[in-house]
């Protein structure tokens, strides 16, 4: 059962108020369409008995003319009918797509650990598209079928209502078979849809990575990676789909079922003089139409069941914890000084683990390094210091006042951080700097670069800021990339700047030129970098993580 607070949480009972007045006219357009249904057979009839049966051609073309008045109408007002539950569907589409994305925004730093891009985006996309589907299909094509079935019922309820008990036999069998299947139905959509973002996944992760793939010679393992999982999307598949079938078999032998009793009871109260002929031939035209709770109960059904899978894997996201601080209310920085961040007795395990790392210390304005070996935790320091994760112990202060009262995102403004894969997002060169801060002029974009060594890689001034980057950066070096993001933490001017292996791609006399500039344009800034580098020259105070701690040399 979708739970109300699952719904709430994307927003869609907002959606369906802000789309009032649509959700009106499409009920409007519905009841003209339910009264232009009773009306059409009603003209058939006439039709019949009145011009064939008594051979009277002028009231056949007079009833013709009608006939074809009203069968216009009809198509018009199911133009608007679907014109208007697409306008709709779509709206609650969009604003889900937005609940769900705004959601992903604010989660946390171990979300991103556990699940893959390619999942994310599944999720994201195609399972709030299939909502949408669920929405069209009920107000479209399951409310088309609804709306004749309606107008039949009425026309055959006033002509001869004995013949509705013959048209309703077959329904508490049809609910049986939607209740025997709905188990499995569901599950094997969700079997589909799990195998469907497991195959995204690992294509996303194939082509991202071929070239590194096949420097390491595992291009054909991915590959067939890849085929596995499509093969596996294939056997789920099939095996949802032979359900479907199964069950959409059923429902065909039981609207055969259906048409039997009803027709052969139509043709037993002609002989008896109950029904009239013309009466008799437009209720055959309408006998479709009291499958209408077949179709409707089964599109309906199997539609539902499909979103509520959806809606169960995206309810996923919403069990998971929201980064901590991201929501909160900002608190004002205005009055700090920033003259130093100090850890106190921050304790720290991934993922609710043992503590793998103790940091007690104190960074002051200047240069502070932090050594140590791999996988030891020195990123995992700054990932504290940008709040991307918390301590589960301790807490982090600036000037004495912790930085959990502060607003996430108002915090991140205060720090210009490098991280060690440096993205680049598509753009300009002077949008991957400015980060689109008007106030950032193109002059010191340039002044900076020159300042870095821009000119060694052979690019030049303002022509070099017009460059289109790609998505990643991959059409740059990766030491361009370095001085690119260099330049980046440099005109933002942040009083704390943060520096994850900033020199890893520079060599030689380059690497020492800008580690001297930095140091020279950072004097009032509080840095903390790490690094695999000897960087003691513009080191004030170094640390080094030993046995799980950070401690000062």
């Amino acid at each position: 059962m979708v739970h109300s607070k699952e719904l709430k949480s994307l927003l869609i009972p907002r959606a369906l108020i802000e789309n009032v007045y649509h959700v009106l006219g499409f009920c409007c357009v519905a009841a003209v369409l339910v009264i232009l249904n009773i009306i059409k057979p009603l003209i058939f009839s006439r039709i019949v008995d009145m011009g064939l049966v008594a051979q009277d051609w002028s009231i056949v073309k007079e009833q013709c003319l009608y006939f074809a008045g009203i069968a216009v109408l009809i198509a018009t007002a199911s133009f608007c009918q679907g014109v208007l539950a697409s306008v709709i569907s779509n709206r609650v589409g969009v604003i889900a797509k937005k609940a769900v994305t705004e959601k992903l925004y604010k989660l946390g730093y171990a979300f991103y650990q556990k699940f893959g891009t390619g999942d994310i985006l599944a999720r994201v996309d195609g399972d709030t598209e299939q909502i949408r589907n669920f929405l069209m299909t009920i107000l479209y094509y399951s409310m088309t079928s609804l709306l004749g079935f309606i107008a039949a019922v009425v026309f055959v309820g006033y002509v001869e209502w004995r013949m509705l008990v013959a048209s309703f036999v077959i329904v508490p069998f049809v609910g049986l078979r939607m209740y025997m299947f709905r188990s499995v139905t569901l599950n094997s959509n969700l079997k589909v849809s799990e195998d469907r973002a497991t195959s995204i996944e690992q294509m996303t992760s194939g082509i991202q990575n071929i070239i590194h793939l096949r420097q390491i010679n595992l291009d054909a393992w991915s590959l067939d990676k890849i085929k596995k999982g499509f093969q596996a999307l294939k056997r789920s598949s099939i095996i949802r789909d032979s359900w479907m079938q199964g069950g959409d078999a059923v429902t065909m032998l039981l609207m055969a079922i259906g048409y039997i009793i009803t027709i052969g009871y139509g043709g037993l109260l002609v002989v008896e003089g109950s029904l009239s002929v013309g009466y008799l031939f437009a209720f055959l035209t309408l006998r479709d139409r009291f499958n209408a709770p077949v179709y409707f109960i089964t599109q309906s059904y199997q539609s539902y069941l499909a979103a509520k899978a959806s809606l169960q894997r995206i309810s996923v996201f919403y069990e998971n914890e929201e980064e901590d601080g991201i929501s909160q209310s900002s608190k004002s920085n205005g009055s700090l000084k920033f003259d130093h961040v100090e850890y106190r007795n921050c304790v720290f395990g991934y993922n609710g683990q043992n503590p793998c790392l103790e940091v007690n210390a104190i960074f002051n304005t200047g240069w502070n390094t932090i050594y140590g070996n791999n996988g030891t935790g020195k990123t995992t320091v700054l990932r504290l210091l940008l709040k991307l994760v918390k301590p589960a112990e301790g807490k982090i202060l600036i000037d004495d006042t912790d930085i959990a009262r502060f607003n996430n995102q108002e915090w991140r403004h205060c720090i210009s951080a490098m991280p060690s894969d440096t993205y680049l997002f598509s753009g300009t060169i002077r949008e991957n700097i400015r980060l689109f801060d008007d106030t950032i002029n193109d002059h010191e974009i340039v002044r900076i670069l020159n300042d870095l060594g821009i000119e060694e890689d052979k690019l030049e001034g303002y022509a070099y800021l017009d460059f289109v980057v790609s998505d990643g950066g991959r059409n740059v070096s990766d030491g361009q990339r370095q001085k690119i993001a260099l330049a980046r933490v440099l005109v933002q001017d942040s009083p704390i700047v943060v520096l994850d292996e900033p020199f890893s791609h520079f060599d030689g006399p380059s690497k020492q030129s800008i580690q001297y500039y930095l140091k020279r344009k950072l004097t009032d800034k509080i840095v903390v970098c790490v690094s695999h580098d000897d960087v003691s020259e513009i080191t004030d105070r170094a640390f080094e993580i030993k046995n799980g701690n950070l401690v000062h040399t």
